[in-house]
């Protein structure tokens, strides 16, 4: 992850506090590491989630003034952390709430690193999976993913975000011409069948004969 502009770098003036927070900065990114290594092999599963919860959850006490006060390192453990988690919450179709989740967890990155592009694809995936954002929003923060991943040099992920931004669109457009073809009027009218040849003429109603054409004859 890139460097952390935004944070206040305020640091605890007690010797013990200090030691107590490396300390514990120490066992978060042991926990980490462990996670980050079940994730390599298992994949998004709810227990390599919980993993990185975990390692979360250790660094609570140096979180409760917010991020905005945390040092670097610890930011940048932290974020790495909501980064994954996010990542291992999308496919996990029976987490509640996951998408509203992982709309919170990525933008905690990207507050501090706005050009993420995996945090940005993320994002757009919320918004759309979980009807958080407009069409145009979702569009909008895919195309800022697909331009971050090519300024990072990450362009499998930006060719096949491409890919998929395409089929959205695609898919946008057949659901549009569906949708007007729905609402346009039939102009043609009613077709009404043209009668049998063995068609018998009506009698008229006045005298009760036949009515015929006669032509007069010189």
């Amino acid at each position: 992850m890139k460097g952390f502009s935004n944070v206040n770098v305020n640091l605890l003036d007690d010797d013990d506090d200090e030691e107590d927070r490396d300390a514990m900065l120490e066992k978060a990114e042991a926990k980490l590491k462990i996670a980050q290594e079940a994730y390599a092999k298992q994949g998004s599963t709810k227990d390599v989630l919980a993993k990185f919860e975990e390692a979360e959850i250790l660094m609570q006490p140096i979180l409760q003034h917010g991020l905005g006060r945390s040092r670097p390192r610890e930011l940048e453990l932290v974020l790495k952390g909501r980064l994954h988690q996010a990542a291992i919450l999308a496919p996990l179709e029976d987490q509640p709430d996951r998408w509203p989740k992982v709309k919170a967890l990525v933008e905690d990155v990207l507050a501090f690193d706005c050009t993420n592009c995996h945090a940005l694809w993320l994002r757009a995936l919320a918004l759309q999976n979980g009807g958080l954002g407009t069409p145009g929003d979702v569009e909008s923060t895919m195309k800022e993913a697909i331009e971050a991943a090519r300024a990072g040099g990450k362009v499998k992920e930006a060719e096949q975000w491409e890919a998929e931004l395409a089929r959205l669109r695609a898919g946008a457009a057949e659901a549009k011409m569906k949708d007007e073809s729905k609402a346009k009027p039939n102009g043609t009218g009613p077709i009404i069948e043209e009668l049998e040849e063995d068609y018998e003429e009506p009698t008229n109603s006045t005298n009760n004969t036949t009515t015929t054409t006669t032509t007069n004859s010189k």
